[in-house]
């Protein structure tokens, strides 16, 4: 026997709201996943932590090393042991590590650049400090080297220091990360709003359903920010493990006051229709309460005469 059409009803729109309810549960991910990144690429301070350690691991170290051992050799014009014992000793020498911050402090101000144009990365000014360290060094190693010749060397490095490509792809790269995260968090809230409101309007008490989604929205924003703490503690538990890790570390670990404050600003909304609820329902079972009838007015005796 096949059940009537309004017994078909509510099984039907409990599957429709199960359905929106798991689409809100995703809307609300995508949210706080746009928030937070919208948040943190904005956040000057801590994108530059992050790229400076990323940046010098990646581009500048490397460079500067592969320059160190092919401008020595090129200025010595010899590749005897005594050059390469020099060109380690360079770059293990402070002025290489002070050639190193400047190099990448101008990757980092070109990658929190807006995009658009060709960066200027002046390398130069990084490198000069090194060129009479190369000309001393090799000196010591009984090769002397006249300094306008390692110049002449520095300024062909500054030159080739990065490519088109490379440079294309720093410039503005945060810029258009912060692009791409704000398109993120418009299509969340957008979604969170619609699917929101269709679970309200299928749900038989709007108001119990409002609390319901704020609560889901509270525990999404406080489970959003553990998981990213634990992110930021697993890449980078020993804090120096490598920089490209306490980079990462870094930006996984900052900007959690924003999840706090979704998550604050739900409950708030979750309380206040709870109260609302529960002022309806005192206020219903008071006007259930049948009315206790008056007491019948004492009947005079009759007094026989």
């Amino acid at each position: 026997m096949t059940p009537p059409p309004t017994s078909r009803r509510p099984r039907a729109r409990k599957s429709i709201l199960a359905v929106v309810l798991w689409a809100f549960g995703l809307a609300t991910s995508t949210l706080l996943l746009g928030l937070w990144g919208r948040t943190v690429t904005a956040d000057q301070s801590t994108l530059e932590m992050g790229s400076r350690a990323a940046l010098g691991t990646e581009v500048v170290v490397d460079r500067i090393n592969n320059w160190l051992g092919e401008a020595v050799a090129a200025a010595a014009e010899s590749t005897e042991p005594g050059v390469g014992r020099a060109t380690a000793a360079i770059a293990a020498s402070p002025e290489a590590d002070r050639a190193i911050d400047k190099a990448v402090e101008e990757l980092v101000q070109a990658a929190l650049a807006e995009p658009g144009g060709r960066p200027e990365i002046q390398v130069r000014p990084a490198l000069e400090p090194l060129a009479p360290i190369v000309v001393n060094e090799l000196a010591a190693s009984g090769v002397d080297v006249p300094l306008d010749k390692v110049n002449s060397t520095i300024d062909q490095a500054a030159q080739i220091f990065l490519t088109t490509e490379e440079t294309t792809a720093i410039s503005g790269a945060a810029y258009r990360a912060r692009s791409v995260l704000t398109t993120v968090f418009v299509v969340g809230l957008t979604a969170l709003l619609l699917f929101g409101s269709l679970a309200v309007a299928l749900a038989e008490e709007h108001l119990a359903m409002v609390r319901t989604l704020a609560v889901r929205l509270a525990v999404s924003a406080v489970t959003f920010t553990v998981l990213l703490r634990l992110g930021a503690w697993a890449m980078d538990p020993a804090k120096g493990r490598s920089p490209l890790a306490t980079g990462g570390s870094v930006l996984l670990g900052s900007n959690h006051l924003v999840l706090f404050l979704v998550a604050a600003t739900a409950l708030c909304v979750a309380l206040s229709a709870g109260i609302v609820i529960r002022h309806r329902r005192l206020r219903a079972k008071a006007g259930s309460q049948p009315l206790v009838a008056d007491a019948p007015e004492e009947l005079p005796e009759l007094v026989t005469v």
